[in-house]
Parts: structure tokens; C-alpha cells; sequence
């Protein structure tokens, strides 16, 4: 059955936290900010919930974590364009199935460290940034079902077209 209702935002007091897991239950309304709190956080599940809402800037300043999945909720919006200026250090990023929408962000490419990131079924528009082509060695790169924009030869070999990884989004 598992937890529901809204995540306190005395959670936040818990600054000692490296990992924190809340996937699987029926948490709803939006991120507390006192979450920020948690900058030791290295490990941050929170996907197959109902949380609403944009997602939020203050995720910036976990700049420990790296891994971060929102999927499977309703988080709508943009991207906040800090997510990858600070947090360096994330290896996985998996927002798919929510309501995201606006270009995908060219700042990804400042994660260096990124290995897997997942955007699939979201309303994400517009081209897929040829910066993402800086990417070092991403293993996973999932944009299905959104609304984009066809990819040149040279983005296609620049988002790794000979390394494996595969591309299917509407529009292409």
C-alpha cells in the first residue's frame, strides 16, 4: 500500500541523509523546499508518486547527488536551468512520464559525468541540442515521445550515432 499524502517539509532536518528513497507510494503537491536542506544527498528517488508542480530550482544545490529520478509523476514545466551548472556530479537523471515540456536543455551537456538520462514521454519541443554531443560517454539516452524536431547527420553522430545509443522521438 505505501505512504500518501505531502512529503513534510521537516524532511528537510534530516541533513545527515546520503540516500533517500520514497519511490512506489502515493505522495502528491510539490517538493517541500526544505528538501534543499538535504546537500548531502547522493541518491534521490522519488518517481511512481503524484507530485505535481514545476520541478523545482533548489534541486541546484544538491550539488552531492548523483542520481535523480523523478519518473512517473506530473511534474510540468521546464527543466531548471541550474540542474546540470551545479550538480556535476550526476550520473543518472530519469524524468520520463511526466508533463515536462519547453526545448531540452543545452545545459545537459555541463553534466559530464552523465551516463544515463531519460526524457522519454514528456511534451519536450523544438531540436534535440546539439551540445549533448559533448557528453563524454553516455550509455542510455532515452527522448521517445516527445515532440521533436528531426536530427541532422552530424547531430546524430555527435549524440553518439555510431556508439549505440538510440533516438526515437515523434518528428524526426
Amino acid at each position: 500500500m505505501g505512504f500518501e499524502g505531502t512529503i513534510p517539509s521537516q524532511l528537510g532536518n534530516l541533513s545527515f541523509l546520503v540516500s533517500l528513497d520514497m519511490s512506489n507510494n502515493s505522495f502528491h503537491g510539490y517538493l517541500p523546499t526544505g528538501m534543499s536542506h538535504l546537500r548531502r544527498l547522493s541518491f534521490m528517488a522519488l518517481s511512481n508518486n503524484n507530485f505535481a508542480g514545476e520541478i523545482p530550482s533548489w534541486l541546484g544545490a544538491l550539488d552531492r547527488l548523483q542520481y535523480l529520478s523523478l519518473s512517473n509523476n506530473s511534474f510540468l514545466g521546464d527543466l531548471p536551468a541550474n540542474i546540470c551548472n551545479n550538480l556535476s556530479n550526476l550520473k543518472e537523471v530519469d524524468m520520463f512520464s511526466n508533463q515536462l515540456s519547453d526545448e531540452i536543455l543545452s545545459d545537459l551537456s555541463n553534466c559530464s559525468r552523465l551516463e544515463s538520462l531519460s526524457l522519454s514521454y514528456n511534451q519536450f519541443s523544438g531540436s534535440i541540442p546539439k551540445e549533448l554531443g559533448r557528453l563524454k560517454m553516455p550509455e542510455v539516452l532515452h527522448l521517445a515521445v516527445n515532440i521533436l524536431e528531426g536530427l541532422e547527420q552530424q547531430q546524430e553522430r555527435a549524440l553518439g550515432g555510431d556508439s549505440g545509443i538510440r533516438l526515437s522521438c515523434a518528428n524526426i
